[in-house]
């Protein structure tokens, strides 16, 4: 495996809490061979989510449903570009048919994939098979320890935000107030916790302590779970409300977030996000598979699973109990024991800097051979400023 030079990564184009799973994949990749040219492979809101990744080299944002990008265009622009990569080896996060055969049409070498969706089989060198019972992170490393079984792995997920970033926020999130984060809408209705768990959950935290503000947190798609949430609670916590739901590019909605003292929320990206940012969180599951999706750092940030996989049946009491059993664990002067600056590293952050593989945010991706930057490549230019409305996803 030592004439491995080039290896692209692909993930999924539209889910953008997928490909930021894979971040331990790609630092696994990264150090098992520190002097290849790694290629990532996303959509566009994925792209600009993984800016200033120190584990590749090069990002190419690729939009699906773009004119251009579809039936033998896709041979015309995406296959040829890679081609000229010479890729060595190839990995496929995504289950699409179509995800296969770009690596396999480009010429890798060597393409790694998961097995039994939809006839693809025939387009991987090797395919190993899918789990569903144990959570995606692993699922993408496994792929990894399938080639190089000797390759060090860890779960710690990141995001990387310069210091111009994490002072783009907005002035109200600036101060000395304890802010908690919601998130009331999600991509599927069924995923989502009641409107009026969440003002009674607010009322909670406000009227017991816990926070200062409570910051509302979503993209354009979820107005209207903010307003059905701004209906719900009363006169008493109004003046308390920051209201951020679609007015935020992604890279403004990480910074902000970081800005929090906790963050509650559905089963969605931005819950995926609070943990690489290493933001005290708790996520709510009901339908939707935990074990697979519930990845969290405790007992800093934890889940909590409805017993009877619908939403409606966790209580806020539960939930505010287990904010508060957080607070209590990390300082007996609760309220103030998260810094915005995220100053208590994770047990894996602490473990991934002891294998010197943990990364500054503020550095440059002076971690990858040949390239002392991260270059986003796009298919339709489209990724510049790009909004929080897939968000949820």
């Amino acid at each position: 495996m030592k004439d491995i030079r080039t290896i692209l990564v692909t993930t999924k184009y539209r889910y953008i809490g997928d490909t930021l799973l894979a971040v331990p994949t790609l630092r696994a990749i990264r150090s098992t061979w520190p002097n290849a040219r790694v290629i990532l492979l996303t959509g566009n809101s994925a792209a600009e989510l993984m800016r200033n990744c120190p584990y590749v080299n090069e990002i190419i944002a690729f939009n699906p449903e773009c004119p251009d990008n579809r039936g033998l265009n896709l041979y015309r622009n995406l296959v040829p570009r890679l081609r000229r990569e010479k890729i060595d080896l190839s990995f496929v996060y995504h289950s699409s048919f179509h995800a296969a055969l770009t690596p396999w049409l480009a010429g890798a070498k060597r393409r790694i994939g998961w097995a039994g969706f939809e006839g693809r089989d025939f387009l991987f060198s090797q395919s190993y098979p899918y789990t569903e019972d144990c959570s995606e992170l692993e699922c993408d490393l496994q792929l990894v320890r399938n080639v190089a079984p000797n390759a060090v792995t860890d779960s710690l997920l990141e995001l990387w935000l310069t210091p111009d970033e994490l002072n783009d926020v907005p002035a109200n999130l600036v101060g000395g107030d304890r802010i908690v984060g919601i998130q009331p809408g999600a991509t599927n209705d069924g995923k989502r916790w009641p409107a009026e768990h969440f003002a009674a959950l607010a009322e909670m935290l406000i009227g017991k302590g816990l926070a200062d503000r409570i910051a509302i947190i979503g993209g354009q798609d979820e107005i209207d779970a903010r307003r059905e949430f701004v209906s719900a609670t009363s006169s008493r916590i109004a003046g308390t409300l920051i209201d951020l739901t679609g007015r935020l590019t992604l890279r403004q909605s990480l910074a902000s977030l970081k800005r929090l003292t906790f963050f509650v929320g559905n089963d969605t990206a931005i819950r995926h996000c609070t943990v690489a940012l290493d933001v005290p969180s708790i996520g709510l599951f009901g339908p939707t598979n935990s074990v697979k999706w519930g990845n969290c750092n405790p007992p800093r940030q934890q889940i909590i699973v409805s017993p009877t996989r619908i939403m409606a049946d966790i209580s806020p009491e539960d939930v505010f109990d287990k904010v508060s059993a957080i607070f209590e664990t990390h300082s007996e002067q609760a309220p103030t024991c998260f810094a915005a600056t995220g100053s208590q590293d994770s047990e894996d952050r602490k473990r991934s800097k002891v294998r010197g593989l943990d990364r500054a945010q503020t550095e440059p991706s002076s971690a990858t051979q040949g390239s002392s930057e991260t270059l986003v490549q796009t298919s339709d230019a489209t990724v510049d400023a790009v909004s929080l409305k897939s968000f949820a996803a």
